[in-house]
């Protein structure tokens, strides 16, 4: 019989951030069976939070004039489902209202709480995603610097705090945040990943939307009077990669929209890096630290 040895190098290292979640449920009429998953609540060591799974809009179209007791009911529930999950042993929840309980306490994992509570809420209830609105990269738990971060961890420990950092800046006498991925006093870098497949026409507006954030940092006055160093950040398949699975079509239309990007950000004086690992990133991040030194 031959052995066959399997590769898994190419996967993403598990999470490790470990948390207990429970869902919390809702009777609308009072011992009918019906039930709606109200909001979940997750606890890691002493950090608790929690979350209403039915959105202001969803709620509205349930609802209509009632939406806004109905919320304020639901909000009640979850705050003292929060305080049952920090009581040291909790026994059997009790809400105080009827129709309301506590589904079993699961365990997650994740890149933190926020990321288990996300994970628990597309878990447990099907009109969390209604109406919702689409994630910022802040939020994403595959965005890629949190990978990178994680990286950076071997890499260089001391520049783990200046990822995600929302930069204050003035536009029109008006003061705004703009989300950089990693953000010093010497460099200021946003990142994406791009690949071929369906959603290559995505990754490509999300890489350029990344971009032009980096050019208005790049012309702001703090920006300027620091000289920061701008820099773009993409994720590529290697040349063996593409080789291997991505054949005939499907790699001349990456190929064609990797040059666009490169030429988007070329004439908006912006280096395009290009990686092909997160592990790479952190490197390239690193280096242009020490170059800007």
């Amino acid at each position: 019989m031959t052995d066959i040895a399997f590769d898994f190098s190419a996967f993403p290292d598990l999470p490790t951030f470990e948390a207990h979640w429970a869902a919390i449920y809702m009777e609308p009429i009072v011992q009918s069976g019906e039930r709606l998953t109200i909001a979940v609540v997750a606890k890691s060591g002493d950090d608790v939070v929690g979350c209403l799974t039915i959105n202001d809009k969803a709620l509205h179209c349930l609802y209509g004039s009632s939406a806004s007791g109905m919320r304020a009911m639901m909000g009640l529930a979850m705050e003292r489902a929060m305080d049952h999950f920090r009581a040291p042993l909790p026994d059997g929840f009790r809400a105080g209202m009827h129709g309301v309980s506590m589904g079993p306490v699961q365990v997650g994992y994740g890149d933190d709480l926020s990321d288990v509570l996300r994970q628990a809420c597309s878990l447990s209830s099907s009109l969390s995603s209604l109406h919702a609105e689409a994630p910022t990269a802040a939020h994403d738990r595959n965005a890629l610097w949190r990978k990178v971060k994680k990286a950076m961890h071997a890499v260089d420990a001391t520049l783990l705090d200046h990822f995600d950092i929302n930069v204050p800046i003035i536009l029109r006498d008006v003061s705004i945040g703009i989300h950089c991925d990693y953000y010093s006093s010497r460099v200021a870098m946003n990142m994406c990943a791009m690949k071929p497949g369906k959603q290559l026409a995505r990754h490509f507006d999300r890489a350029n939307a990344r971009i032009c954030q980096l050019e208005q940092l790049s012309e702001h006055d703090d920006l300027i009077a620091h000289e920061q160093r701008p820099g773009m950040i993409l994720q590529v398949p290697t040349d063996m990669e593409m080789e291997r699975s991505f054949l005939g079509e499907a790699g001349r239309t990456f190929r064609d929209f990797q040059l666009l990007l490169q030429d988007l950000a070329s004439k908006r004086d912006i280096p395009l890096i290009e990686v092909s690992s997160p592990e790479d990133a952190a490197r390239e991040i690193r280096k242009a630290e020490r170059q800007a030194a």
